[in-house]
């Protein structure tokens, strides 16, 4: 809004000045990192359990991408259809799969463990684990610019967010493990 505001020589109908979204338009990735953010800090401040919080917000926003990426389509504003098409096609199927694990956490008996009950936290984690899939993918179908060497760095922080979602799946996992995995888990958070 206060693009507009200031800018109001550039705004020259009444539809530009309500489409403030399209013109000059917002950066998706920095509103959801803020929004996270503010969604922690929020959930603390009102003494919520972060993990619910985390899991509740994780549907709320594959659903919103849902959206966001079909009205993409629909409006053409990617150039190169094909990251269109899987921005939707991820974004539907990370929706479906994350209000399922949502609703069904409680009862999985690999995440339970040797827990009595299943942690909160499993939904947000797949969100994460699938969100690094999407970052591998779409540097693989994408004209990226940033690269070190041939290897795009959307493919490595896509595979060290999906690493990192794995390690930390198993970790909130309520099971004592006594493999090579579990042992290194223990020495890594003994530090």
């Amino acid at each position: 809004m206060g693009y507009v505001l200031l800018h109001m020589d550039m705004i020259s109908t009444v539809y530009r000045f309500l489409a403030f979204l399209a013109y000059p338009g917002l950066n998706a990735v920095i509103g959801l990192m803020v929004t996270t953010v503010f969604m922690f800090f929020f959930a603390r401040a009102q003494s919520w359990y972060e993990w619910k919080v985390a899991d509740m917000y994780s549907v709320t926003l594959s659903l919103v991408l849902t959206f966001g990426s079909l009205g993409a389509i629909l409006n053409g504003s990617n150039p190169v259809w094909q990251v269109s098409a899987w921005v939707a096609i991820w974004a539907f199927a990370t929706f479906l799969i994350v209000s399922r694990v949502r609703k069904n956490f409680r009862f999985y008996s690999w995440y339970k463990g040797e827990s009595s009950i299943a942690q909160e936290g499993l939904a947000s984690l797949i969100f994460i684990l699938n969100v690094g899939m999407y970052y591998m993918v779409v540097s693989l179908i994408d004209n990226l610019n940033w690269k070190i060497g041939i290897v795009p760095v959307e493919l490595i922080i896509g595979f060290l967010i999906f690493v990192a979602s794995i390690y930390l799946i198993n970790k909130r996992v309520g099971r004592r493990d006594h493999s090579l995995w579990g042992k290194l888990s223990n020495i890594i958070r003994r530090k």
